[in-house]
């Protein structure tokens, strides 16, 4: 019986450690992100990422304009309600490249627009487009990627 029972506390242990170590990414990348003017060298806001407060653990996805936070929301749709925030992954960064990459990512996604952290320094270069990110955080939008900084 104590046998069992020390087996079962060490899996229960286990599991929910490995949870806490999966969830660990997407709490890193809660923040405030700015985009730095080149000429100025000022930050503006741009985007930031929130962690519900409510029992779902879901997060919250906003961006910068008219000089307040606002949750991005279906085009041209009769409704107040913020688009579903979805986690983003190396599997949507390779989709969205059209290659493969061989760098973690982890970020998070709205339709047409994903905030995305990779290791400092890392860069694509493809054909005629190239993109170098310091700081390992950027923004992918329908526009092309923003480089940001974290705040």
């Amino acid at each position: 019986m104590r046998i069992t029972l020390s087996l079962l506390f060490c899996a229960a242990t286990w599991l929910l450690s490995g949870c806490e170590h999966s969830s660990q990414p997407a709490l890193n990348m809660v923040g405030t992100y700015g985009v730095v003017d080149e000429q100025t060298g000022q930050v503006a806001p741009f985007s930031k990422i929130e962690a519900s407060k409510d029992e779902h653990g879901i997060y919250l996805l906003y961006e910068y304009g008219n000089g307040g936070w606002h949750q991005p929301k279906k085009a041209l749709a009769d409704t107040d309600t913020p688009l579903d925030v979805k986690p983003f992954t190396k599997a949507d960064l390779e989709k969205e490249l059209r290659h493969p990459v061989d760098v973690d990512v982890v970020g998070f996604q709205v339709p047409g627009f994903a905030i995305v952290h990779v290791p400092a320094g890392w860069s694509d270069h493809v054909a005629n487009h190239f993109f170098t990110t310091k700081t390992g955080y950027f923004a992918l939008t329908l526009l092309g990627p923003v480089a940001l900084v974290r705040l």
